[in-house]
């Protein structure tokens, strides 16, 4: 029997995911959590595995009230990568999805981040190609943590750079285009030697300079954190 899947939602992962199905040739539909009951009940007549792609506080109150009565012979999962719940699978794809919709490979290089003892991915989430892993439940907010720091911190760096540039240089952002690209590229590389610069070489002058540079600044304390954990994880000696 072929899938067919039931997204509620119409947020991004939602809108990706519905693409994503669309072109594998997967048979799937969308519900808004905030349309009528009639409607939700005409949709699900027809599917088999329902994803529930809504704000992580509303998923367990949206399936108490809406589908644990409907769903009994069908599977519901949800996609955050924090929740623990006892009323639904759980299957992470750990991707970062924007406005732009992606192209059919690189949906397929999505992993998904399943829990330890749950149900195998390939009957959560039949005929997607995608791999799958799996973690201890315990152990999934330290996980949706590490993922968060390394995603969306990243990120709001680099929008504090783009912001310094352009307010205090007075220099266009695009000039930082190359050497963020170079990073991305030797992280992908090899990550265990990708670090570059003065902490690299161990130039105790050029920090100092850097966090007299930076007295004034909000992103001292936060060079300030990065050079003790990198003292912390290496063989500098002081």
């Amino acid at each position: 029997m072929n899938p067919s899947y039931l997204i509620i939602g119409n947020g991004r992962v939602a809108k990706h995911l519905s693409h994503y199905f669309n072109l594998l040739g997967l048979q799937n539909q969308q519900y808004h959590y905030k349309d009528s009951i009639e409607r939700l009940e005409q949709k699900l007549q027809n599917s088999t595995h329902i994803l529930v792609l809504i704000k992580d506080d509303a998923i367990e109150d949206f399936i108490k009230t809406n589908l644990l009565d409907r769903c009994t012979n069908k599977l519901i999962i949800h996609c955050s990568g924090a929740l623990q719940s006892q009323y639904a699978y759980s299957a992470h794809p750990l991707m970062t999805f924007g406005d732009k919709l992606l192209d059919l490979e690189t949906y397929k290089s999505v992993p998904f981040i399943c829990e330890s003892e749950s149900l195998e991915f390939k009957y959560l989430m039949p005929n997607l190609p995608n791999k799958d892993y799996y973690i201890d439940p315990s152990n999934k907010t330290y996980y949706h943590a590490l993922c968060a720091i390394a995603n969306n911190f990243t990120t709001i760096l680099w929008q504090e750079i783009k912001n310094r540039f352009e307010t205090q240089l007075k220099m266009d952002f695009k000039v930082m285009l190359p050497i963020m690209h170079q990073t991305i590229k030797n992280i992908d590389n090899d990550i265990d030697n990708a670090l570059t610069g003065p902490l690299k070489r161990n130039d105790h002058l050029i920090i100092n300079k850097h966090l007299e540079s930076l007295k004034n600044d909000e992103l001292s304390n936060l060079y300030q954190e990065f050079v003790k954990l990198y003292k912390r994880k290496s063989t500098i000696v002081e």
